[in-house]
């Protein structure tokens, strides 16, 4: 008797379930989700719950152009360590980073040879170099270090070749020398590009629907970026964004920089 109620009881849940199911032919509509103007919602009189912001545009700040760097070689005083050094450089113009690759083995006498460019922010006058030694296990060691203006030939459009005294453990300018190579790139023009930001002061119709122009702007961009990158593969990102940026977002006057700083 107990089983015969239990198993009444176990149908009874499941015609339930089934009562709450959807079976057939289902409806058009089924699981679309439809987008309804914003004054949709006040007619039936519901407020939004959450307020989005309309959208306003500001300026970014201008780069002043490009520097390319090129580091040639280093001639140092003290090989640290039991081995010979494998040393690598750290160079920072702004905010932007970039490193060598290792020259194995290089002791005393590391050569790269090896080019960058970095775009030069506004206000952004000098550089600063870091020469390491990797290590397999270990950290590796910090073994010299410059920090310099840029002449003011190379603002002159002026290519600079010259050796410059590094500061380590020895002291101040007595670790050795480095020979850099200096040039700059004026920005092919004057514009800036504008970005949209929320604004609070504001109001508009269409708050919070749709694709708004922040969105598009980024898309944008993204898809400027990807365009460049696949014509110069070798160019990092970030300077690829940095050109763009200082030609207003103009991707033909971005290539035409890009193409001079590899000339």
């Amino acid at each position: 008797m107990e089983v015969s109620r239990d198993n009444s009881n176990h149908n009874d849940q499941l015609q339930r379930w089934k009562n709450k199911a959807m079976t057939g032919i289902l409806p058009d509509d089924f699981l679309r989700i439809y987008f309804n103007p914003p004054g949709h919602f006040q007619q039936m009189g519901i407020q939004p719950q959450v307020n989005y912001s309309p959208i306003s545009y500001y300026q970014t700040a201008q780069t002043q152009g490009s520097l390319k760097i090129t580091v040639v070689e280093a001639k140092l005083v003290k090989n640290y360590g039991y081995t010979r050094m494998d040393p690598y450089c750290k160079i920072r113009v702004g905010h932007n980073v970039m490193e060598t690759p290792t020259d194995a083995n290089g002791s005393k006498t590391p050569r790269w040879n090896k080019t960058f460019t970095f775009a030069l922010p506004s206000g952004v006058d000098s550089l600063y170099l870091e020469i390491y030694s990797e290590r397999s296990i270990v950290s590796d060691d910090r073994i010299a270090w410059m920090h310099i203006n840029i002449p003011e030939a190379v603002m002159n459009n002026e290519t600079i070749e010259d050796w410059y005294s590094l500061t380590g453990k020895q002291g101040e300018n007595k670790e050795g020398m480095i020979k850099l190579i200096l040039s700059y790139h004026p920005p092919s023009s004057s514009t800036m590009q504008q970005y949209t930001v929320s604004n609070p002061n504001q109001s508009s119709d269409l708050q919070g629907y749709g694709m708004n122009a922040q969105m598009i702007s980024s898309y944008e961009s993204i898809a400027s970026i990807e365009n460049i990158k696949g014509m110069f593969p070798t160019i990092d990102e970030e300077i690829i964004r940095s050109v763009l940026v200082s030609n207003g977002w103009n991707v033909n006057a971005a290539i035409n920089d890009l193409l001079s700083m590899n000339s």
